[in-house]
């Protein structure tokens, strides 16, 4: 079921999945359709709200209209995709996150609507493990200390969240061009 989020406290709080403290691999995806610009969470673990280390989190959130996808521990480590998405259309974002990659760079694969994001940029070195947080999984939030609170503006589907199981690019791609044909027009 689709839902809409307004963008100003509308989210689903999963809870503090703790089987994704400290794991080495994680795969994450969700369909969204944008409506405002800005910082906006898609889907993201981080610390409870008041926390020192605000910056633990491992998800994706939207940035200038580009997907930020984030595995942090002490400082703000992601890869900031290379596509602008301001188009009002449903899109697919997925992060496959392997920590055992002995090549920091290597260890998050960014898609977007099936393939795997080539241009997206790294911005510090993403840890070998997920961060351990105490706070809860939100979709349509973002949660970061100091930065506040980071609503999503439009749609969200269909979002999931595996532990100890990294997918390949040809099914990241089979989910996309299975699911884009049953996506709400509005």
């Amino acid at each position: 079921m689709a839902v809409f989020y307004a963008g100003i406290d509308d989210d689903i709080d999963c809870g503090n999945i703790t089987a994704i403290n400290a794991a080495t691999k994680v795969t994450m995806g969700i369909w969204f359709k944008a409506v405002g610009t800005g910082n906006q969470g898609l889907i993201m673990k981080t610390n409870a709200a008041g926390s020192s280390a605000g910056r633990q989190r491992i998800g994706m959130s939207l940035s200038a209209n580009k997907i930020v996808y984030s595995v942090a521990q002490a400082q703000n480590s992601a890869k900031l995709g290379s596509i602008t998405i301001n188009d009002g259309n449903w899109h697919f974002a997925c992060m496959v996150y392997d920590g055992t990659q002995g090549t920091p760079s290597n260890r998050i694969i960014p898609y977007l609507d099936g393939v795997v994001d080539s241009g997206a940029a790294d911005f510090n070195t993403v840890p070998a493990t997920a961060p351990t947080t105490d706070g809860s999984l939100y979709i349509g939030r973002g949660v970061i200390s100091g930065a506040g609170d980071q609503y999503f503006d439009g749609i969200l589907d269909e979002a999931f969240l595996y532990e100890g199981i990294i997918i390949s690019a040809d099914e990241v791609a089979r989910f996309y061009n299975s699911k884009i044909k049953y996506l709400p027009s509005q």
